[in-house]
Formats: C-alpha cells, sequence, structure tokens
C-alpha cells in the first residue's frame, strides 16, 4: 500500500481548518468517511511503506484519537499530546537526517567521480 492510497494531509489539514458550519451536510459525512478509512489504512499500512510526512501525520492522529480516549481513563492529555509530539519529532529528524545522508553521498560520488582519471601519465 502506498502513500496514494491514503488521505493527503494537505487535506486534512484543509478540512480542519474549515469550520464545520461553512460545509454542506455531504462535504462533513464525505469526511467522516474518507477518515475512517484512512485510520484503517494507516493501520494496514506497515510503518516502513510510509514516507516521512505520512509517519508524522499518522503520529499526530494516533495522539489525538488516544487523547480522546484517555481524557477519561485519568491520564493528562498534555503528557498523551506531548508523547506524540516528541515521536513526531523523531521522524521529522529522521527524514532530516536521510535527506541530509543522501546529499552527502551524492556529494561523495560526485566528487569521487571528478577527481578519477585526473592523475598525470608523464614521467619526469
Amino acid at each position: 500500500m502506498s502513500d496514494k492510497l491514503r488521505k493527503d494531509f494537505s487535506t486534512k489539514l484543509d478540512e480542519k481548518i474549515t469550520p464545520d458550519d461553512q460545509k454542506t451536510a455531504g462535504q462533513q459525512l464525505k469526511e467522516n468517511v474518507t477518515d475512517q478509512a484512512d485510520k484503517l489504512g494507516s493501520k494496514a499500512q506497515p510503518e516502513s511503506e510510509k514516507s516521512h510526512i505520512q509517519k508524522v501525520a499518522d503520529s499526530f492522529q494516533q495522539g489525538v484519537d488516544d487523547a480522546k480516549k484517555q481524557s477519561s481513563d485519568g491520564k493528562p492529555l498534555t503528557q498523551t499530546a506531548g508523547e506524540y509530539v516528541e515521536t513526531a519529532k523523531k521522524y521529522v529528524n529522521d527524514a532530516i537526517e536521510n535527506f541530509t545522508s543522501g546529499q552527502q553521498n551524492v556529494k561523495d560520488s560526485s566528487a569521487t567521480t571528478t577527481t578519477t582519471g585526473t592523475g598525470s601519465t608523464g614521467t619526469k
């Protein structure tokens, strides 16, 4: 399963920003259905197949869902939210690290290509 089968992060954000009173009943129904389908997709899709952005979005959504459940369990909402923020930070840092190491690999390979074969062939 790929991210393209999941609800796009920008779509989720747009839906949350737009107040419900500005949406038709059909739009609200569609959002609820696609939200539930995305939650199922989140659980079905292996972490190794998710993009870093999708991991952050899933972590955040899981935090929201857990906070809703745990608000009656006695665990402070701030503690739950903080745990998921830390998880999201980890995924963001991983994404940055992967990007940076990829950039370094490109530099290293281009430096190797550039210096290869530039030695002198003549003798003194």
